[in-house]
């Protein structure tokens, strides 16, 4: 469903050749601030996260979408505030999909998520301080609402000559007492041609641009790649 997932248990069932439902149980964990005005608080759930999913696949690709289902919250050791009662259930919805457009090769791929207190699902924001909950000034758990799109596109211009165009953005809504180093948007664009000149070693050559918030971080490049092709390129 999202970018980063821990399955520890996972049943599927098909409906047809062409259609599964499914639900997963995932390995919980919060992501809570650093600091507070409380203290350092320490993360804690209630129990492990739970994904309802749907599949539908066919010759030109496949379409999922799920829900997900979570405990967030913590604790300040040593005090009262907040108290573990006052959990908050997280929830989100995602859905993706790769699809060939009638008879061309081209294909199109999308995935697009939304949400309260999932932020620990974006692979983006592992690296970066972005909670999946906030602490209010009364000492309650405040759910953080994170939301992120991407499309691509790859388009074969001959047999051995195909390119690849993407798109990304990443907003997490941060609250106004945050402090200016938590995350709070990025876009992300890419592109790449990759021509197979020899059947195992294939030139890729890329262009990649990506501009983040708050530092506001601006950079582009390009690089030449040799990659080892798979059997069927």
């Amino acid at each position: 469903m999202m970018g980063l997932r821990t399955p520890q248990f996972r049943y599927t069932q098909p409906l047809n050749h062409h259609n599964w439902i499914g639900l997963t149980v995932e390995k919980s964990g919060t992501d809570v601030p650093f600091f507070s005005q409380f203290g350092v608080p320490e993360p804690s759930s209630l129990r492990p996260d739970f994904v309802l999913f749907y599949r539908y696949e066919n010759t030109y690709g496949h379409i999922h979408a799920a829900t997900i289902f979570r405990s967030v919250g913590g604790f300040v050791p040593n005090t009262t505030i907040p108290d573990l009662r006052k959990h908050v259930n997280g929830y989100g919805a995602s859905i993706s999909g790769a699809w060939r457009l009638g008879r061309l090769r081209d294909t199109i791929v999308f995935q697009g998520i939304g949400g309260k207190g999932i932020a620990n699902y974006y692979e983006r924001l592992i690296t970066v301080l972005a909670p999946d909950v906030d602490l209010m000034h009364r000492g309650g758990w405040l759910l953080l609402q994170p939301g992120r799109s991407t499309f691509g596109y790859q388009h074969y211009w001959t047999k051995i000559v195909r390119s690849t165009v993407s798109y990304g953005y990443l907003r997490i809504n941060n609250t106004a007492a945050d402090p200016g180093t938590n995350y709070h948007v990025s876009n992300y664009a890419s592109g790449n041609i990759n021509r197979s000149t020899v059947r195992s070693l294939p030139v890729r050559r890329r262009i990649h641009i990506r501009v983040a918030s708050p530092k506001k971080m601006i950079s582009n490049g390009s690089r030449l790649v040799f990659k080892p092709a798979s059997p069927s390129s």
